[in-house]
């Protein structure tokens, strides 16, 4: 049996997501920030993720009456292969129809588990969106717990890729590491840069 050593972060040379995420709000927002904001959730749900959901459950419905219509085809008049083209095109329906109920479960964790909190929600956007310009311009890096460097280019542009500040994690539908293997979830760490998470966002300004 082979031996693996634990995963774990150096932590003399790497803040914890949620570390970094506190220190640069305490410095963006001095007199407002509470510690929470990680953990903050709109009053209601997004509009663009209620717009999502209607999206998703029409596409869903699409495919349940094409889906219904075939199943109760009269598959017996067709001609030669024209029964197991049908099957197989029952079998894509179906399997279109679960892809698409995944997706509308995937929009559910990311307001699960909130305090709401419209104010501190919107102090968390702003510094998810700022953090999110330093990882692409590479004045900060992510690192996962085994110490590889999480390229932000390349991971951001997968599906469902989302970072959860809360709970340190990076969350994505493919794992770029093992591409055969579906869905993701990685404890994430920031590699301390100097004073950058210190003082990088000072006085409502992150340089």
């Amino acid at each position: 049996m082979q031996n693996t050593l634990p995963l774990q972060f150096d932590l003399t040379k790497v803040y914890s997501l949620l570390q970094a995420f506190d220190r640069v709000g305490r410095f963006t927002y001095p007199d407002t920030w509470t510690g929470r904001e990680a953990f903050a959730a709109p009053a209601s749900e997004p509009a663009e993720v209620k717009a999502e959901r209607v999206r998703l459950d029409d596409e869903i419905a699409s495919r349940q009456v094409d889906l219904e219509r075939l199943i109760h085809f009269d598959g017996f008049s067709l001609p030669e292969g024209g029964q197991t083209r049908l099957a197989a095109r029952q079998f894509e329906l179906s399997e279109q129809i679960n892809q698409l109920k995944d997706a509308k479960d995937r929009l559910q964790p990311s307001y699960q588990d909130r305090e709401v909190n419209p104010e501190a929600f919107e102090r968390r956007e702003a510094l998810e969106e700022r953090l999110a310009d330093l990882f692409a311009a590479g004045k900060l890096r992510m690192v996962t717990a085994n110490n590889n460097l999480v390229k932000w280019d390349q991971w951001r542009s997968e599906p469902d890729f989302r970072i959860d500040y809360a709970f340190s994690m990076l969350i994505a539908a493919i794992n770029l590491a093992h591409p055969q293997a579906r869905g993701i979830r990685l404890p994430i760490g920031i590699r301390r840069l100097g004073k950058t998470i210190r003082t990088g966002c000072a006085g409502g300004r992150c340089r």
